[in-house]
């Protein structure tokens, strides 16, 4: 065999080795590219500082609604006088009538001026923004007598629509404090019978701090007062500022309450 012919041959075994060797099966490095998404960040928790909340991505913040009576006076005749409210609800242009609760709440106007605090009507949240009016419906109201009877009391109307500002603030919190002035607000006929007319202080409070009891009474400071202001029912059920019903009530065969 010439040593031509044994060149040809080794080269290429040599090139079939070569060719073997890169193109066969072997290790494969694979590559990312573009940018990571990041992480998604942790929802923060609800810290235990009362009036201080994490913000909602809904646009929401608390609504703490409370019932108080700041009467002055003692009353005469009357021991109890428990309101129950069964409604609670707020109005905004944007948001037309909201309802906030509910739930059916007693309280005893007496025993909350006897002690002094505020009781928790209802506690929620609301979507940011002005809300402007806010309506109870109070279902019945009770007077006990010092004899310990129970007389129910006549009301105007049962919806007590209060004119006033609640700011929400996303992740605040807001209040609204309903102070009854029983000694202005109940009324006894010449015939024995009791009208109630609610005579009620408003105040509302934006970026409030809340603590709210295990009896359900809370206590309300800080924050920015957005409204204050006293309101009065008339005989005709209907609400006015710095309004007082005064002067000689009766009801007639009708039911219907007249002022004399």
């Amino acid at each position: 065999m010439s040593k031509t012919l044994i060149i040809v041959i080794v080269a290429i075994v040599i090139l079939g080795g070569l060719w073997f060797a890169f193109s066969g099966p072997g290790i494969t490095n694979t590559y990312q590219t573009g940018t990571p998404t990041p992480a998604t960040p942790s929802t923060p928790s609800t810290p235990s500082t009362p009036g201080t909340y994490p913000p909602s991505s809904m646009g929401h913040g608390r609504a703490v609604f409370v019932v108080k009576d700041a009467a002055t006076t003692s009353m005469q005749g009357a021991t109890s006088i428990v309101v129950t409210i069964d409604k609670v609800e707020v109005y905004s242009t944007t948001q037309g009538w909201v309802t906030v609760s509910t739930a059916q709440k007693k309280f005893d106007l007496l025993k909350l001026k006897q002690s002094g605090s505020a009781a928790l009507l209802a506690d929620t949240q609301l979507p940011t923004g002005t809300y402007d009016q806010i309506r109870l419906n109070i279902r019945t109201v009770e007077v006990i007598k010092t004899s310990g009877i129970a007389q129910e009391a006549k009301l105007p109307s049962h919806v007590l629509k209060i004119i006033g500002k609640v700011v929400v603030t996303d992740g605040k919190a807001s209040t609204i404090s309903i102070d009854f002035l029983a000694d202005k607000s109940l009324h006894l006929t010449g015939n024995g019978t009791y009208i109630l007319s609610p005579v009620i202080k408003l105040e509302t409070r934006s970026e409030a701090r809340v603590e709210i009891k295990a009896d359900e009474s809370v206590m309300i400071s800080s924050g920015r007062v957005e409204e204050d202001k006293d309101q009065g029912m008339d005989e005709k059920g209907e609400m006015k500022t710095d309004f007082e019903l005064k002067g000689n009530l009766e009801v007639d065969t009708k039911n219907i309450i007249h002022l004399k």
